[in-house]
């Protein structure tokens, strides 16, 4: 009996041992899938350059955000070291959700007008007024075209003198005042901006490894700024350079300077007073005593270059010859997107980055020509060729390399891209930035499918897991498949978010005109003036295109795509302006309000649910419900009820983007 016993207890306790044994090599194979996966390790962001256009990366960061997003680290250059200094305040996901709240909430309501971006140059405080417009209207896309990429990374002053005695400037005025000038215009409201939002210490210890990228104009080097300022080559040896510790008084007084300025632009701007001789004095201030601070650190010694962050945020952001190049150390620092629009390879060098998100503000390719370049001269030919064609190609290929790199070490990228502009870089407006953002979200749901991030085949990783006599075993990797994301998973859903963001757009545009609004001379008076008569043309065109937003927006639910929150209401309301709609009276508060105006009035109306459109130029009527649906006779055309509404005209583009539908015979 006492064998028995002892065999069952035996038995039974082979049983126990062989459990734990199988629990132990699973919770080791999901551990180890935890650690491949990213769970421990930490999640790459990449933001790009594009001024203004941030905010589609604002947007883009919502969507991720809002699903358990947390960057451990974040690589920049531009507009994206101005936004990923928020986002490095926080470390954890409450933390770092926190930080993103509050930077959606500055491009919401701190940025209204070019002013609250840049402002322009001292030196042009004391040009005439004509040559100050001239060159002014280099910068309004309405008066000429420059081309894209130009306008996001870099600027040729020699063609500014050129354009500026076209427009009627004074050739020797403007010569002698670019003589001496670095910049049209200075960061000075972002610095003010980062001076009340910036907490380094906090940045510095937040767990977030932070690589804002800048290139030296002496060097022609990359270097990277981390989160405690710190100055970096690529490949992590530090940079020499001058004590930050030296010169207290003169950093203070060239800080003071700056605020003092700031606080005059603001009340030239509140007041719409004229304080233009004190806004000279004030900018010969700050020149005085940018002067003194340069001299003050070239005397002082060299060591490890730890610089001002904020100041390491500035220099990446400090487009050539728009914005004054940054001294750090003993260089001169400007725009990381000189070289490296999108900084990939800088997440990419981080060995525990496993997955990394990374967003352009600006469309990919080289942008289409708009001439018949066979008939063209030298100028066009050069412009073409440099400006577009070359520029396009420095991005592509390191783009290029940069998935090579992926591929090579099983790393998974995202890249987030729009496939149209909002607004150009230059344009501050809080209607363009809430489109862009909403826009933004689109596409990084689009395209980042599958977050949160779901395990991938341990294969893709570090090879295949698997238990043998009690052990783990690991089989060598296999080669890596689709881990370089840069497309919509669904090329349907991808076009009507392209269409919904220019059908906004084209509203935006056509609003201005509905409440009689002048906007002002772009970048230097960015105020706008309600003083054109109302129009209830542009009105009824409002509608049509909200009633069209409305079928959209309908038919990217239909299909399951993820819209931004609010995204219900874009057809019900008007977009955001810098004035309210109460500022014009006869204007209602939505589009769809009755209207009164000296040149003609509308009734209220309630926006449609279907519509009957055609392209211009083309017989086929469709229904639009939301699915594009082709009538295909006049007699099916005469059974079809949509309210006694009559056939629209509608751009192709936005019938091409809406499913198809049955067809009604």
């Amino acid at each position: 009996m006492k064998k028995i016993f002892q065999y069952k207890n035996d038995y039974g306790l082979a049983i126990v041992q062989q459990m734990c044994r199988k629990f132990v090599i699973a919770s080791i194979i999901i551990l180890a899938s935890a650690i491949a996966f990213g769970d421990t390790n930490p999640i790459g962001l990449v933001l790009s350059g594009g001024g203004a256009k941030g905010s589609f990366e604002v947007g883009a960061l919502q969507y991720l955000y809002e699903n358990g997003f947390c960057a451990g680290v974040i690589c920049s250059t531009s507009v994206g070291s101005v936004n990923a200094i928020q986002l490095a305040h926080g470390g954890t996901k409450t933390s770092q959700k926190a930080a993103f709240d509050k930077l959606k909430t500055i491009w919401q309501t701190e940025l209204t007008f070019n002013q609250d971006m840049y402002v322009e140059a001292p030196w042009l405080a004391g040009v005439s007024p004509r040559t100050r417009t001239a060159i002014a209207s280099l910068f309004d896309p309405q008066t000429i075209d420059f081309p894209q990429l130009a306008r996001d990374v870099v600027f040729f002053p020699p063609y500014a003198i050129g354009q500026a005695v076209v427009l009627g400037g004074d050739l020797q005025e403007g010569i002698e005042g670019l003589k001496n000038a670095q910049s049209i215009f200075t960061l000075d409201p972002i610095r003010s901006k980062l001076k009340s939002n910036l907490n380094g210490g906090v940045v510095a210890s937040s767990g977030v490894e932070l690589r804002l990228v800048a290139v030296s104009l002496d060097s022609g080097a990359i270097r990277y700024i981390t989160q405690d300022g710190h100055v970096l080559e690529t490949d992590g040896r530090p940079v020499a350079g001058a004590d930050p510790t030296v010169c207290p008084a003169e950093r203070a007084a060239y800080e003071a300077a700056i605020q003092a300025r700031m606080d005059l632009l603001e009340r030239s701007h509140t007041e719409r007073t004229n304080l233009s001789e004190e806004l000279k004095r004030a900018a010969a201030e700050v020149l005085k005593a940018r002067t003194r601070l340069g001299q003050c650190t070239t005397r002082a010694g060299s060591k490890r270059l730890v610089v001002n962050v904020a100041d390491g945020v500035i220099a990446s952001a400090s487009i050539p010859c728009v914005f004054p190049p940054v001294v750090l150390g003993n260089e001169s620092y400007v725009d990381g997107g000189v070289r490296w629009v999108l900084p990939l390879k800088a997440a990419l060098d981080f060995p525990k980055t496993e997955a990394i998100v990374a967003i352009n503000a600006s469309p990919a390719g080289v942008p289409s020509a708009k001439l018949a370049y066979r008939n063209t001269n030298l100028l066009d030919i050069a412009e073409r060729s440099v400006l577009d064609i070359l520029l396009w190609e420095i991005q592509e290929r390191h783009l290029e390399v940069a998935k090579l790199e992926a591929l090579q070490h099983r790393k998974k990228v995202w890249v987030v891209t729009p496939r149209a502009d909002v607004h150009d870089t230059l344009t501050i407006d809080p209607g363009l930035i809430d489109i862009n953002i909403g826009y933004g979200y689109m596409c990084a749901a689009d395209v980042v499918t599958n977050f949160p991030f779901a395990p991938l085949p341990l294969s893709n990783i570090h090879g295949d897991f698997e238990a043998r006599n009690g052990r783990i075993i690991r089989r060598p990797p296999t080669p890596a498949e689709g881990m370089f994301v840069n497309e919509a998973a669904n090329p349907t859903l991808a076009a009507l978010a392209d269409a919904i963001a220019k059908c906004r757009r084209r509203c935006w545009e056509l609003e201005y005109n509905v409440f009689g609004a002048l906007p002002g001379d772009a970048p230097f008076d960015p105020r706008y003036e309600l003083k054109r008569v109302p129009s209830p043309q542009d009105l009824d065109e409002v509608r049509l295109f909200k009633s069209l937003l409305f079928v959209l927006v309908a038919a990217r639910q239909e299909l399951h795509g993820k819209l931004p929150p609010g995204a219900a209401s874009w057809a019900d309301s008007w977009e955001r302006h810098r004035w309210a709609p109460s500022d014009v009276p006869g204007v209602g508060n939505t589009p769809w309000s009755a209207f009164v105006s000296p040149a003609g009035n509308r009734v209220a109306a309630t926006r449609p649910t279907a519509m009957l459109v055609k392209a211009p130029d083309k017989d086929p009527v469709y229904l639009l419900t939301p699915f594009r649906c082709w009538i295909t006779s006049p007699e099916a055309l005469a059974r079809v009820n949509v309210g006694g509404a009559a056939v629209n005209e509608i751009p192709a583009e936005y019938l091409d983007a809406l499913p198809k539908g049955s067809d009604i015979l």
